[in-house]
């Protein structure tokens, strides 16, 4: 289970402040609140294309984080920060004040990943004095093996998602570009985050963890990267006998940001299938196997001097073992509703198009109606069964938006119909983003019970030399 400070209602209240309050969460805004909080921390957060988005997504991983290395809880940070210099005198004041106060009692205190590391801390004393474990340590290099892989992948993706929610569109850029000094510096700092971002993709690569096919899309775009560089500077491959014309350099530009943008797009997909396919392939059942294996051989060696480090042992591989399956549950639900996301998208294509018709006749209001039919029946049938069994707050809202779509089709109200589909989506969008969000925190967890488990296992190498 993963911690949290506050509970969904409060979460809930939190996003209505900045609605209700005309307080949008503008970048302005999100800087205000961020003050303070480590930079490097801040750095890492994932960004959105939309601020009402980026508040669900900041509120999600704020409330996800016990303290940083420095002692500062960036939760609590966040909220004071919003108490002093955006709803100070408010209404809206009162919402944080309770906030702050309720963060003092965590609304899901059981870390079971604490648990977990425990657990292994607790191996790693008993291991001291009883190297018979030795024979599992195979077991073990396998699982520090994989949970390093699973790391390493979250972190290139996550990385190359920062850069591309921020990577502007060609019209953007043409925009910028017609803007002046001052614009074109915005786009030379996009490269120059693009060129630390590929450090970091190298750095990761180079730590062995990926496939090695990995390093030939990181060489593309780090070469992309320094002809991006190139252009912003006036310098075009080619032109080497005058100076290139403006026309030559903008058009340049475009082309550089728009190779950029379809890699980013085409890597990222791939790099899901990646991570999923790390996490679906880990060996977490031998893992536990062994351990559990451990725990009865240690018992046997010396019954009356370790109960203490043992069931504290045996409690981590209990936590081990429900992890096991949440994972399976969270990879089934993603790849359930990565599905009925992209099947979302497509079903609003031709609702868009014959609504923005100006001449909106009889026959296109059939042939509308017509559309939001099918695509009742798609929902029906391949998003309806994913919420059946679910009894979240969120799967209610998502319930009751398609039983109010289905009743204004009834009604042959399309233009309500249509609005409430837009909210559906909006609202399944959020249901897919907290599946995804749980499960790389998922991997997180396994990032930390990895750097234990690799203790365990240098501990296990060191009887191992003893014993020779």
């Amino acid at each position: 289970m993963t911690f949290a400070y506050l509970n969904d209602d409060r979460l809930r209240t939190i996003r209505a402040a900045f609605n209700g309050s005309g307080k949008e969460y503008t970048e302005d805004i999100r800087d205000l609140l961020m003050a303070g909080i480590a930079t490097e921390y801040v750095q890492k957060l994932r960004n959105f294309e939309s601020n009402y988005q980026q508040l669900f997504g900041d509120l999600e991983r704020l409330n996800s984080r016990r303290q940083l290395a420095n002692g500062q809880v960036p939760l609590k940070l966040w909220i004071k920060n919003a108490i002093e210099v955006v709803f100070s005198g408010l209404d809206e004041e009162k919402i944080f004040q309770e906030a702050i106060k309720e963060t003092e009692t965590p609304a899901d205190s059981d870390d079971s990943t604490e648990v977990i590391t425990e657990g292994l801390e607790a191996l790693r004393d008993l291991i001291k004095d009883h190297p018979v474990v030795i024979i599992y340590r195979n077991t073990f290099e396998t699982a520090v093996w994989e949970f390093d892989v699973i790391a390493s992948y979250k972190f290139l993706h996550d990385a190359l998602h920062k850069v591309q929610l921020d990577w502007p569109e060609t019209s953007v850029v043409k925009f910028y570009l017609t803007q002046g000094e001052l614009m074109k510096q915005t786009l030379l700092n996009k490269s120059t985050t693009l060129n630390t971002t590929c450090a970091e993709l190298r750095k990761t690569y180079n730590t062995g963890y990926v496939d090695r096919t990995e390093g030939s899309w990181i060489a593309e775009l780090e070469g992309y990267q320094v002809n991006l560089e190139k252009v912003l500077n006036g310098e075009i491959e080619g032109i080497t006998d005058r100076e290139p014309t403006p026309e030559e350099i903008e058009e340049a530009i475009k082309n550089a940001f728009s190779v950029i943008e379809e890699l980013l797009t085409t890597k990222l997909n791939n790099l899901n299938v990646r991570l999923k396919d790390a996490i679906k392939t880990l060996h977490l059942g031998d893992l536990i196997k062994a351990m559990n294996k451990v725990c009865e051989q240690i018992k046997k060696v010396s019954p009356d001097n370790t109960f203490e480090q043992i069931q504290q042992y045996k409690a981590g591989v209990d936590e081990l073992s429900k992890l096991e399956v949440s994972l399976k549950e969270l990879i089934e639900q993603h790849d359930a509703w990565q599905n009925a996301d992209t099947l979302l998208r497509a079903l609003g294509k031709p609702l868009k198009k014959i609504s923005q018709s100006d001449d909106r006749n009889k026959v296109q209001e059939n042939l509308r109606l017509a559309n939001l039919v099918i695509i009742k029946n798609a929902l029906d049938e391949n998003v309806g069964p994913l919420l059946a069994d679910k009894v979240s707050q969120s799967a209610e809202r998502l319930k009751k938006a398609a039983k109010k779509f289905n009743d204004e089709i009834g009604r042959s109200e399309t233009d309500k119909a249509e609005h409430t589909f837009e909210g559906y989506r909006q609202q399944a969008w959020h249901y897919f983003f907290e599946i995804d969000t749980e499960m790389k925190n998922r991997c997180d967890e396994l990032r930390v019970i990895g750097r234990k488990l690799r203790k365990v296992n240098d501990q296990l190498k060191f009887n191992e030399e003893l014993d020779l």
